[in-house]
């Protein structure tokens, strides 16, 4: 603040004792004599600070010079009082616990809670850690100590200070309200203890600070007295915040002093109850008015306060809620001649630069001071400051200064020492206390943890003593000509990031070393793959020369680029070795990539030949090279030797990345940087022989690391099939089958590994190092390795961009020690040897430890820099001033600017921060990407039809990129966000890369500087699509339906296109999909169809129609296991628990019913609704789950006072109702009608299980409670076709439990109906839920022409009705209808009947409290009857023709009287021919 200094800011609210009246002031300030200098992490703050809270925060009083402090009044700072005794003390030998609260309680007075205890009485609703306002020291006594003197002291003292005997009662009614109540007598003693060594101090130190204190006892302070011999003994204190500040406890130990010496005391001190009172009235009554109206002066109305910017070195970027406050502390001390220095200047006041800051400083103090009575409390609601959970309000750091004529003391006729002070702890940024002693001054200065780590700390307090220093000195400096860090602080900044030195013993390539290593293990296998081959070291190098021979025959040699254009194969491994063993540029190509932009690539690069392979020679002459070998066609083995031309000097391979300009860049890797990174690194972390599993893309560098890692120690690598790439389970099940010792992915796809093959990583015995890497390691994935349970898997973190060599940095992370989130990011490593790495500034000089900025590396891996790119090359590939002589003498002059913001640690580990602002280069998963080479792409795909576009990178769970655009004036686009859609499913560039959401903008807005604003960009709200075309939402199959909802769930919260309406043609990764999200979407699949399918699968069938049709050609995995499968559930505990109110079982309620009803927009409820509702019997009637088919005019219910429509999802847990309105049903309704359902004849039972059978559960949970009747409308199909079969034997109801359906989950619909079935018959028998099932049965009599003649003649009315007739081809077999009105007037009387029981024209059976009634078909048609007869009628009239599955549905919707009770057909598919019966 500018306006008022910090420390002045800090002395709001608090003045200074100048009294000679001796009073205790709670809450204030605490001023402590100084510890001794100690550097801790600690969860203290400063020793005579204010406590604060998110949203809340107090000022701290301190001492001040002697002509600024008053007579005490209450004009001045308030003092709070005490009074009581309490029975002696006892000596204990174990730990000491707290006095326990006396058996009664007699109040003396009671007052309101001051201004100050509020503060605190609210504070504990908001911390989670009741401990945080707990002020704790403790101090060495050394001398004759009268035990029994101090004792009585105690008693006299707390007997005289009410505040020491003060209970604080919370109010019956307003939780923010509490009285202070005065105890007649105190219940605070001395607690004794008899100790053997220094150590126990500490240890129970430690137990005093985890005391909670209860605010409702009176007992609020601690003294323990810890005796080591006669002459030797330790004070510890503790006590509560509320109760006292450092002030107040200066006269708490005054006091007791003057009575263990046997002085008076004096006259009584002024109370603070009575204090708190008088304050209140002082506000009530105007008379701090002229203090309010200095602040309101000073802060403006309508003006906020400023917030502390977070300092460079914070954690994070941004503040967050706190819900506990812990910090870490450092210190450090003054020296005399400084301590002398500096006060001679602040004595000087010359009217210059520095020294005009000093004497606004003191101007500034002494007005805060005499307008400090007003209460902060007041001055925050005054001023109507905003309160948040992540700050302090006003200010957010603290100055603490005080003076103090010594250090040691005598107290009680002792040497009184302070060892340890943790004052109660605040939500400060970053406080500073000094102690100016007589001879040098202590410094101590603490951080909050959430925002700065122990290395900021240090930096802050090392930079603090700099400026002092430099300051003093010279006072005429301004603040731009101050240096900003010391020459001390600088000096091991270019040398703590160095890395060892290491003197190579290996071959000059690593080539050279393979050859060598396959000498010495020629029978070792080196290669191995999922296509079944398998290569020994000796085949490995005969393959090798094999394809270097047709590359040397072809005229391909040394500096060549060639290009490596295969499937993931042993081959791979020997092509890129081949082109470095006759001096080429390895040079790999994605496959996953469109082929137009491995074209640009080529382009780019010029290579002189491509190696292909039998699967992508037909693309390869897209690649526009003229010689292309085909390695298919190699023979394994060479005519003749092939030399080893490989140099240490020379490129060896050459990495693609995405560039800004719309084309790749290619960053070219030196023979001797890879060398040196591998050497260096596997001597370091001693690997040896290891089995490495390669799977990272060929063109991530990460690939290179996998295949030499595997080869030059003479282990072997196993190259994961394309196949499998990308799909956790099959990884893990070749990690664990292949017996891999060694990994290297992201840590995002380690944690898929885990998620999706946790069970085949826990038995993978043999896997010893796993290295990170491309994007930071977080506590969550180190939480998941270790829940593996494998003793002997080391983890290891790493960094370094492809530009330096693969990786700079390693080391080994304890993941089974838990980590702190305020432990801050994990380290990604120290400087692997002959790296050197530098954290600069924008002009590349160098910043102190702890300091972030740019990470630039130097050393023996610097690359060549940018194929073709000068420019780029120039600015990131850079002279080395810090070089050290050995990096001279080996050339390795140059160093690389990484783009990259961290920090070095003290240890010089690197700590990652985020990216340079401007730059527009981004990671996901790993994988580097330039958002300008999208943003071009889509410009250049555009074809002139925008004019601008912006990428930015959103985070969500995974990170996902957002494009913004804008439409260039001239051209007229109509439907601009289909245009747009259909311009992301056709840009080139990898899935990856490619936006999920195009916005279009009026225009871009700009910075100040008229530049993009892309900051702006990202932070814009993303739009909610709507729906498209409700006719394509029609044509959904349930499958597709089911389908649906997986993909929202995958998608999560954090998809932006959670209002765009999914049809059958929406591609999964242009809705918010990508790699990760597709493997969640496999293990989706999985759970909820019962069907496998392979991740390449998905990936090439990736729209909605084409992955639902792979579910549906699949086979169920596990079969279902009906017992199971239709387990009644567990009643939810808002049901099962409290409901000691709810009214009576439902079969004991009297009057008219409340029914709740499924499926209420169906056929049959149409001529349901209009009985109910004109029944007196009926109440109520609850629909639920409420939804029109958008194929349809919408389905209104009748008119129906009676009527009550719920929304809601019958496949979503409690119906999707919210739980309030779930409850508020199962109190209410008496009886249940479930007739909701997807009728659908061949879809599978896990396709049809979510509407069909979870319904019928969440029903059960509604129900049970008050054991409400449910009603089931089920079908005959679920009963033996022999039963149906034969005349007379269809009345027969009873249970279909012994007639399983398939456990494949065939014949889902009739499954679906047989689970519903047996989850209520069990439902009936453990729960006492009254069941009622309802069947539909085929006709078994004789059928008269008349009636049949009724039936197609309606056929024909619907016909005219539709204007279609049905279109029957490949459907055989029979339908069985029944009137729709006779239907109805069952089931209504079937509810409302006082037993539900009954059956129209069936039987009833009774089993338990499950009934089963049949209603019999009376009437019953043949396909080919139907056929022929409207064949007849309309068969010539030219109308449409309907597939009549849809006929059907229409026909309904317009007024058919029949209701379809069963059929048995047979129809014939259009895909291919096979046929599928129908039963239901």
């Amino acid at each position: 603040m500018k306006k008022l200094s910090k420390e002045l800011l800090a002395k709001i609210g608090t003045g200074e004792v100048a009294s000679q009246k001796s009073v205790m002031i709670p809450s204030q300030s605490q001023s402590l004599p100084p510890p001794k200098p100690r550097s801790a992490d600690t969860g203290s703050s400063s020793v005579s600070e204010y406590e604060s809270t998110p949203g809340l925060s107090t000022p701290s009083g301190g001492h001040t010079p002697d002509s600024s402090i008053k007579q005490i009044s209450l004009k001045s700072v308030p003092h709070k009082c005490i009074t009581d005794s309490t029975k002696p003390s006892t000596v204990s030998t174990g730990h000491v616990s707290p006095a326990t609260e006396p058996p009664s309680r007699t109040f003396l007075k009671s007052e309101p809670i001051s201004l100050g205890q509020s503060r605190f009485w609210f504070l504990r609703l908001l911390v989670e850690d009741q401990t945080t306002f707990n002020v704790t020291f403790y101090y060495r006594m050394t001398g004759n100590l009268r035990v029994g003197d101090l004792e009585r002291a105690i008693r006299v003292v707390t007997a005289r200070h009410e505040a020491l005997r003060t209970c604080f009662i919370g109010d019956e009614n307003e939780a923010d309200q509490a009285s202070q109540s005065i105890l007649a007598s105190s219940p605070i003693k001395l607690e004794r203890r008899r100790i053997n060594s220094v150590e126990e101090v500490e240890a129970e130190y430690n137990r005093l600070q985890a005391h909670e204190f209860d605010l409702a006892s009176g007992n609020l302070l601690r003294l323990v007295l810890l005796t080591l011999s006669p002459s030797s003994h330790y004070l510890l204190v503790n006590y509560h915040h509320i109760i006292m500040d450092g002030v107040s406890f200066q006269v708490l130990i005054s006091d007791l002093e003057k009575v263990y010496n046997g002085q008076a005391l004096g006259t009584p001190p002024l109370q603070y109850p009575d204090f708190s009172v008088a304050q209140r009235q002082a506000l009530e009554k105007g008379e701090m008015s002229d203090e309010l109206r200095y602040w309101q002066g000073v802060f403006l109305a309508g003006e906020q306060p400023p917030i502390l910017p977070l300092l460079p070195m914070a954690r994070t970027s941004s503040r967050v809620a706190m819900t506990h406050y812990e910090v870490h502390q450092v210190d450090t001390r003054l020296e005399p001649a400084l301590l002398t220095r500096i006060k001679s200047v602040s004595k000087a006041q010359r009217y210059q630069r520095f020294a005009d800051a000093i004497v606004e400083a003191r101007n500034t103090a002494y007005a805060a001071l005499e307008n400090s009575r007003l209460p902060f409390d007041v001055l925050l609601k005054e001023l109507n400051v905003a309160r948040s959970s992540s700050y302090s309000p006003f200010f957010q750091t603290f100055f603490d200064y005080r003076q103090t004529s010594r250090e040691k003391q005598t107290w009680c006729n002792c040497q009184f020492d302070l060892q340890e002070a943790h004052p109660g702890r605040t939500a400060y940024d970053i406080s500073l206390d000094v102690t100016d002693n007589a001879t040098d001054a202590h410094v101590v200065l603490r951080v909050q943890k959430g925002i700065y780590d122990l290395t900021a700390a240090n930096l802050l307090l090392e930079t603090y003593m700099h400026f002092i220093n430099v300051l003093s000195r010279d006072v005429s400096l301004s603040l731009k000509d101050t240096p900003l860090f010391s020459e001390k602080q600088l000096a091991p900044a270019v040398e703590v990031g160095r890395g060892p030195d290491l003197i190579s013993d290996w071959p000059a390539t690593l080539p050279h070393r393979i050859d060598q290593v396959a000498l010495k293990n020629p029978d070792k296998t080196a290669l191995m793959d999922g296509l079944g081959s398998s290569l020994t070291y000796t085949d490995m190098i005969d393959r090798i020369e094999a394809i270097a021979e047709a590359l040397s025959k072809a005229r391909v040699g040394t500096a060549s680029r060639v290009l490596v254009f295969q499937q993931a194969s042993s081959d791979w491994v020997c092509s890129m070795l081949a082109i470095m063993r006759i001096g080429g540029v390895y040079v790999p190509l994605d496959l996953r990539n469109p082929i137009s932009r491995l074209a640009a690539l080529a382009n780019d690069c010029q290579p002189s030949a491509v190696l292909a392979d039998g699967t992508t020679l037909g693309d390869a002459p897209q690649l526009n090279v003229a010689l292309v070998v085909d390695v298919s066609r190699v023979a394994p083995t060479p005519s003749a030797r092939v030399t080893n031309s490989a140099q240490p000097d020379s490129p060896a391979a050459i990495l693609y990345t995405s560039g800004s300009t719309g084309t790749p860049k290619g960053i070219i890797i030196r023979h001797s940087g890879i060398r040196n990174e591998m050497e260096g690194y596997i001597k370091t972390w001693k690997l040896g022989a290891e089995r490495v599993l390669q799977q990272s893309a060929f063109t991530f560098d990460f690939s290179v690391d996998q295949m030499f890692t595997g080869l030059v120690n003479g282990g072997m690598v196993y190259i994961v099939p394309g196949s499998k790439r990308g799909d956790p389970l099959s990884i893990t099940e070749i990690i664990r089958q292949h017996s891999i010792t060694y990994t290297k992915v992201t840590p995002s796809e380690y944690s898929l590994w885990m998620q999706y093959g946790g069970d085949n990583l826990r038995q993978a015995s043999n896997w010893r190092f796993a290295f990170g890497g491309g994007e930071p390691l977080t506590n969550t994935v180190l939480r998941q390795f270790a829940d593996l349970g494998l003793p002997e898997l080391r983890l290891h973190n790493s960094y370094g961009p492809a530009e330096i060599s693969i990786a700079s940095h390693k080391m080994e992370i304890d993941y089974r020690q838990e980590r702190l989130e305020e432990d801050g990011p994990v380290p990604c490593g120290y400087s692997l040897p002959n790296y050197a790495t530098y954290v600069l500034d924008e002009h590349l000089r160098p910043l102190p430890i702890g300091m972030p900025g740019e990470v630039v590396i130097g050393g023996a891996g610097v690359s060549l820099g940018y194929l073709t790119n000068k420019k780029l090359t120039a600015h990131h590939f850079v002279p080395n001033p810090y070089a050290a002589p050995e990096y001279i003498a080996n050339s390795w002059t140059q160093m690389h600017r990484t783009g990259d913001i961290g920090h070095l640690q003290d240890d010089g580990t690197l700590v990652f921060r985020n990216r340079m602002a401007g730059d527009t280069q981004v990671k996901m998963r790993g994988l580097r990407i330039e958002l300008r080479d999208i943003e071009t792409n889509i410009i250049s795909a555009a074809e002139g039809v925008l004019k601008e576009a912006i990428v930015t990178l959103r985070e969500g769970d995974p990170d996902f990129l957002v494009a913004h655009v804008v439409f260039a004036p001239q051209r007229d686009i109509k439907d601009k966000e289909a245009f747009l859609e259909h311009l992301l499913g056709r840009l080139t560039i990898p899935q990856y890369m490619i936006p999920v959401l195009a916005i279009p903008l009026d225009k871009l807005p700009l910075t100040n500087h008229s530049k993009v604003d892309r900051k702006t960009i990202k932070n814009m709200a993303l739009p909610q699509r709507v729906a498209v075309d409700a006719h394509e939402d029609a044509e959904l199959t349930e499958t597709m339906v089911q389908l649906r909802r997986v993909w929202r769930q995958v998608l999560g919260k954090n998809s932006v296109n959670r209002g765009l309406a999914i049809t059958a043609s929406t591609i999964f990764f242009l809705v918010g999909g990508n790699s990760l999200l597709v493997v969640r979407l496999q293990s989706r699949i999985r759970q909820v169809f019962n069907v496998a399918i392979r991740l390449v699968d998905l990936l090439s069938a990736n729209t909605l129609g084409q992955m639902a049709r792979k579910i549906e050609d699949s086979s169920s995995v596990d079969f279902i296991d009906w017992e199971q499968e239709t387990t009644p559930p567990s009643i939810p505990s808002f049901l099962s628990h409290g409901n000691e109110a709810l009214q009576a079982p439902a079969d004991q309620r009297k009057g008219p019913k409340t029914v709740l009803i499924t499926g209420a927009t169906g056929y049959v409820a149409r001529y349901l609704f209009p009985l109910l509702s004109a029944n007196p019997g009926v109440d109520k009637i609850h629909c639920v789950a409420v939804r029109d088919k958008p194929s349809e005019r919408p389905r209104k219910l009748v008119r129906s006072d009676k009527i009550r429509s719920r929304g809601g999802d019958l496949s979503a847990p409690l119906l999707g109702l919210a739980e309030d309105e779930f409850r508020a049903l199962s109190n209410e309704v008496d009886v249940i009608l479930h007739m909701g359902a997807v009728r659908s004849f061949w879809d599978n039972y896990h396709v049809l299980r979510p509407s069909n059978v979870h319904p019928t559960k969440e029903l059960v949970k509604l129900a049970a409670p008050r054991r409400i009747p449910i009603h089931f409308i089920s079908t005959s199909g679920v009963l033996a076709r022999e039963v149906l079969g034969v005349a007379g034997a269809a009345g027969a109801a009873s249970s279909a439990a012994a007639n399983a359906p398939p456990a494949d989950g065939t014949e889902g619909y009739l499954a679906t109906k047989w689970a519903s079935e047996r989850i209520l018959e069990r439902s009936a028998a453990s729960l006492a839920i009254p069941s009622f099932i309802y069947r539909l049965l085929p006709s078994t009599q004789a059928q008269s022409v008349h009636s049949k003649r009724e039936v197609l003649d309606e056929f024909i009315r619907c016909v005219d009705l539709t204007g279609a007739i049905p279109d029957t081809t490949g459907w055989e077999g029979r339908i069985d209808l029944i009137p729709a009105e006779l239907v109805a007037q069952w089931l209504c009387e079937s509810i409302l009947s006082e037993h539900s029981a009954g059956a129209a024209n069936g039987t009833t059976a009774v089993t338990s409290t499950t009934q089963f009634s049949h209603y019999e078909s009376p009437i019953t048609i043949e396909v080919a009857e139907l056929k022929k007869y409207v064949e007849e009628q309309k068969g010539g009239h030219g109308l449409e023709r309907l597939p009549a599955i849809k006929w059907m549905g229409r026909i309904k919707a317009l007024g058919f009287a029949y209701i379809l009770a069963s059929q048995e057909t047979t129809v014939e598919s259009s895909y291919g021919g096979a046929k599928f019966t129908s039963r239901r």
